[in-house]
């Protein structure tokens, strides 16, 4: 079994939470208002990682709230206005993304810093 080289590199067995991710749209009411929509998108299983100690404080001077570090095979399409909702056992978890980064620019997995929404 080869070990990761660094924390960007994730093995599959490692992602054993299921998740879904949801597009956020606006849409108008009858008033003209804008209001967020939350659509699914993509279903797949995801790592998430809770920041601490000086992973946190390095990620906090980029976004100033995040809390999760969540990483998966890389899906098109996902930006920083789209939801993540991942299915544990006491309940669901909503993550708002903040950032996503396409590891190695390889198209094979997304970082996505995250903060936990409840």
């Amino acid at each position: 079994m080869r070990l990761p080289r660094d924390k960007s590199e994730v093995t599959i067995g490692s992602m054993r939470t299921e998740i879904q991710i949801y597009k956020r749209s606006g849409v108008q009411d009858a008033l003209g208002q804008e209001t967020l929509q939350d659509d699914p998108y993509e279903a797949t299983f995801a790592q998430i990682v809770p920041l601490t100690g000086r992973e946190l404080f390095n990620a906090r001077q980029v976004q100033a709230d995040v809390t999760h570090e969540v990483r998966f095979r890389w899906v098109d399409g996902v930006n920083p206005r789209d939801k993540i909702v991942a299915q544990m056992l006491d309940g669901d978890r909503n993550f708002e993304i903040l950032s996503i980064v396409n590891s190695g620019e390889r198209d094979r997995i997304a970082i996505c810093q995250c903060v936990e929404r409840v």
